[in-house]
C-alpha cells in the first residue's frame, strides 16, 4: 500500500514490523490565514542494518521554519491549539476495520470509546493526540469499505467524509 511518506508493508507472520525500510521525508507548509496545506518531498531516509542514512535537498519549494539541528515548528500550532481547545472540539476519526492497522478487540463489547480498538493506526493516534493535546473518536465506517462510486455518488469512508 502506498502511504504518505512511502510504501507501507508488513511481514505475514503477524509481527505488525514494516518490511520496507525507506522513507520520504515530507515538508507540509500551511497556506497563510487557512488549514489547507501543500506536501513536498524533501528528502529521504533510508534504515538499513548499519546505519540510518538521511539525504535531504534544499530548494526554494521548502519553507524551513527553523534549523536544519532543531526541532521544527510550526508556525501555527499555537493558534492551532487555541482554536481546538477552546472549542473543545473532538477529532472524529472514520476508519474501517483493517488488520494490522485498525482491529477491534476481542473483548470490546465490554470497552468503551477508543479502547475498543487497538493495531498501527491507533498507536499512531494515540501518540498524535498526546503530542497535540487534542481529543479524538474512532468511527468505524458503516459500509466498512474505503470508498467506491456507485451510481455517481460515492460510498464508504470517502462517502461519509463528502457527505459531511
Amino acid at each position: 500500500m502506498q502511504g504518505l511518506t512511502g510504501t507501507i508493508q508488513f511481514k505475514t507472520d503477524g509481527s505488525n514490523e514494516r518490511v520496507v525500510d525507506e522513507f520520504d521525508i515530507i515538508n507540509i507548509q500551511v497556506q497563510s490565514q487557512t488549514l489547507f496545506s501543500h506536501k513536498y518531498k524533501i528528502g529521504q531516509l533510508t534504515i538499513t542494518t548499519n546505519s540510518n542514512l538521511v539525504s535531504l535537498q534544499r530548494d526554494n519549494l521548502v519553507n524551513w521554519n527553523g534549523q536544519y539541528w532543531k526541532e521544527t515548528e510550526c508556525e501555527r500550532k499555537e493558534e492551532f491549539m487555541r482554536k481546538h481547545r477552546e472549542n473543545d472540539r473532538v477529532v472524529i476519526v472514520t476508519t474501517k476495520e483493517d488488520a494490522p492497522f485498525m482491529i477491534m478487540k476481542d473483548n470490546a463489547s465490554l470497552l468503551k470509546g477508543n479502547d475498543r480498538f487497538m493495531g498501527f493506526s491507533k498507536d499512531l493516534l494515540d501518540l498524535l493526540a498526546e503530542k497535540l493535546n487534542v481529543k479524538y473518536e474512532i468511527r468505524i465506517s458503516k459500509e466498512k469499505s474505503y470508498g467506491s462510486v456507485k451510481n455517481g455518488e460515492w460510498r464508504g469512508i470517502l462517502g461519509e467524509l463528502v457527505r459531511q
